[in-house]
Order: C-alpha cells, then structure tokens, then sequence
C-alpha cells in the first residue's frame, strides 16, 4: 500500500459548534475529567480541523 497526499482541507467551527461540542463532552460526566476541561479550553481541534485526502495505490510490494 503506498499513500500520496492530495487536497487538504480545513474547517472552522463557528461559536455555537464550539458550544454544542462542549456540551457533548459535559453530557458524559465520567469521561469529563479535569484533563478533558483542559481539552476543551485550549485544544485546536476545538475549533479547526484539517483534513487530507489519500489516495491509496494497491501495488504488488514483492516486484523488484
């Protein structure tokens, strides 16, 4: 399998899915944890993400 990296893409949140996210995280108060307060506060993915599309070639690894 080899991967080349194509397209990359970006998306901001607007403020009101950063809330909606950050009630998601609140709704499972188990899993909330002081570390996760933490993730939600400070991290990017919060309210950017990039994404990169791959292109996968099937390939006969053995060739020579």
């Amino acid at each position: 399998w080899a991967f080349s990296r194509h397209f990359r893409h970006f998306v901001l949140s607007s403020v009101d899915e950063y809330w909606l996210a950050k009630q998601a995280m609140e709704a499972h108060s188990s899993q909330y944890l002081w570390f996760r307060h933490v993730y939600v506060l400070l991290s990017r993915y919060m309210f950017a993400n990039s994404f990169t599309r791959l292109q996968i070639h099937h390939g006969n690894s053995n060739s020579t």
